[in-house]
């Protein structure tokens, strides 16, 4: 177990190798840095994020730079009249929008791999070892897919056992953190709800 007490998280972005990394929770615009000891600590509040129904601070994104460059945090939200991306200096300095009045409509097109939405509610995809692992929130479960491999038949596991999976990243040495979502209104959280929670797979070592 990373990290446990989440509220509402939606997205995990690693910095670096290191074992620290940021979460995103929605409804109030918080980002929280997991520090390598396993502390959590509030870094900031994204401006002008407005909660209603799945809207609030969603997605986020870093762009480490070079060593004498700045950092950025880019990040995907709601406000009161459209929703945004925005870039921040990951010094805690105030940002600006880089892209304004984004529609809610989308197309989707060319589907590989689908499920009904009861069975996986698709989350968030991580790359890792040669494989895809999706997080399910409706399934409640991880799948894991081996591209090339000739089926569209996805492995379930981990079915239940943490209820909903928002995201999931690749984690250092082949792992990989997945980020439960049972304290948004729509699941059942248990205790500790909502955690960060690293799974270590049977793959190669990589970063």
């Amino acid at each position: 177990m990373l990290a446990t007490g989440l509220d509402a998280p939606w997205s995990i972005v690693r910095l670096g190798t290191s074992d620290s990394a940021l979460v995103s929770e929605r409804d109030f615009g918080t980002v929280v840095e997991r520090l390598p000891s396993g502390r959590l600590r509030d870094i900031g509040v994204v401006p002008g994020v407005v909660h209603a129904g799945e809207g609030g601070l969603l997605g986020m994104a870093v762009h480490e730079g070079s060593p004498t460059s700045n950092r950025w945090l880019y990040a995907y939200l709601t406000t009161a009249t459209d929703n945004r991306i925005v870039r921040m200096p990951l010094t805690g300095a105030s940002g600006w929008p880089l892209m304004e009045g984004i529609g809610s409509k989308n197309g989707f097109t060319d589907p590989v791999y689908q499920w009904p939405t009861s069975d996986a509610s698709p989350s968030g995809l991580a790359f890792v070892g040669g494989t895809f692992f999706l997080a399910a929130l409706r399934g409640e479960r991880l799948r894991a897919i081996s591209p090339g491999s000739g089926t569209t038949t996805a492995l379930p596991f981990l079915s239940g056992s943490l209820g909903r999976l928002r995201d999931a990243v690749p984690g250092p040495y082949g792992s990989l953190w997945l980020l439960t979502n049972n304290t948004d209104g729509r699941g059942s959280p248990g205790d500790g709800d909502d955690k960060l929670v690293e799974v270590r797979l049977d793959v190669s070592r990589s970063g």
